[in-house]
């Protein structure tokens, strides 16, 4: 590709503001360089809404729960614990037919 100078303006989108022409606003509580401009916006739209708040409730959710552990740890030890494999595979049957839903 050869660079030429005489079409400097060929390939700039006309909708974008130059940097000179646009409102800059220093950002509060940043360094004296920091500068933004007050037509930049984000909107996230509502499922970028929601996406959001549920990384919120996991990051806040803990990763063991701590009561079930000490519950069955209990029964382990107790002798309490009993597993029924029909009960598991059942299921685990109804799990997997419902999970194409």
């Amino acid at each position: 590709m050869k660079i030429r100078d005489d079409q400097p303006n060929s390939g700039i989108n006309p909708q974008v503001t130059p940097l000179a022409e646009r409102k800059l606003t220093k950002v509060a509580g940043s360094k004296p360089s920091v500068l933004r401009s007050e037509t930049d916006r984000v909107t996230l739209s509502p499922r970028a809404r929601e996406y959001r708040e549920a990384r919120k409730l996991l990051a806040e959710t803990p990763d063991i729960r701590a009561e079930k552990v000490a519950e069955v740890k209990a029964r382990l030890i107790s002798g309490r614990y009993r597993i029924d494999a029909d009960q598991i595979a059942a299921r685990m049957i109804r799990d997997a037919l419902t999970a194409d839903d």
